[in-house]
């Protein structure tokens, strides 16, 4: 069973989230509601995560911000920014993500980046494109 960090500002966000992974047999291994309290996880788990979903507009740093902090203290992460912040679209790479996914979340379109970023895959998934 894959094991997902979700980080996200927005409590009913990070509960939707978990609860939709559940529903499709990944287990969350903890919601963090900041980008510190990420950092603060990575820094302390024994174990990385299979894959964190990281919005990118929190209070204090930002989810690139902490990207390039959390894959600076364990380069094997992968993590898929999820956000509304359509600005950041090209950016997201240089932060080192695996991939962006644009709010509002799409289900069918987060299951089919989430089967790409697991194996390691950068994610290629497109709003407009059929995702079945």
């Amino acid at each position: 069973m894959p094991r997902i960090l979700v980080v996200d500002d927005e409590k009913d966000v990070r509960l939707l989230l978990r609860d939709m992974l559940l529903s499709e047999g990944h287990k969350t291994v903890d919601i963090a509601g900041s980008a510190d309290e990420a950092l603060r996880w990575f820094e302390s788990a024994e174990a990385v995560p299979d894959l964190t979903l990281m919005d990118q507009r929190m209070p204090g740093k930002s989810g690139l911000e902490a990207i390039r902090e959390i894959l600076a203290l364990r380069p094997e992460a992968r993590i898929l920014v999820i956000s509304a912040d359509a600005t950041i679209r090209d950016r997201w790479q240089e932060a080192g993500a695996t991939g962006f996914i644009e709010k509002p979340v799409d289900w069918k379109q987060l299951r089919r980046a989430i089967e790409q970023a697991l194996p390691g895959a950068p994610v290629s998934v497109d709003a407009d494109e059929d995702t079945g």
